[in-house]
């Protein structure tokens, strides 16, 4: 560990030192004032389980957050709610971490180029907005 070697029989051994790298494995987008998967977040997901399969992970953060329509605090409990919904559907299909943060964002980071656009197109704008970003810390 840390800078220290061992001899064996005669010759320095170097240590191993495993990275960590913190990556954004998957996004998974909502529909407009959901909490709730739809189908495509279902197989986004799916795909993540597949991919997680003999991976040693030393964290996980969930992050969810909303579009800037409607308040700051609905959109708080709504990012929260959507990444509760991720992490219950990983739970239930068989990953758990101990080590799992969860965040609700609301709208930080909404894209504003959406400004001035109305109803059906201002949702279609605004749907990366919509998401929530699962993230991992896996030993290299």
């Amino acid at each position: 560990y840390g800078d220290k070697t061992e001899s064996c029989g005669g010759v320095a051994a170097v240590p191993v030192v495993q990275e960590q790298a913190h990556t954004r494995l998957a996004s998974v987008y909502f529909d407009f004032n959901k909490s709730t998967l739809n189908k495509k977040g279902k197989v986004t997901l799916n795909k993540l389980l597949r991919t997680l399969r003999n991976k040693k992970i030393e964290a996980v953060t969930i992050s969810g957050y909303a579009d800037a329509v409607g308040s700051d605090s609905y959109n708080m409990a709504l990012s929260k709610k959507r990444a509760e919904a991720v992490k219950h559907y990983l739970n239930a299909h068989g990953f758990k971490h101990a080590d799992t943060e969860l965040h609700g964002l609301g709208k930080k980071d909404a894209d504003a180029s959406c400004k001035g656009l109305k109803d059906g197109k201002l949702h279609s704008c605004m749907q990366e907005d919509r998401r929530v970003d699962i993230e991992l810390k896996v030993v290299r």
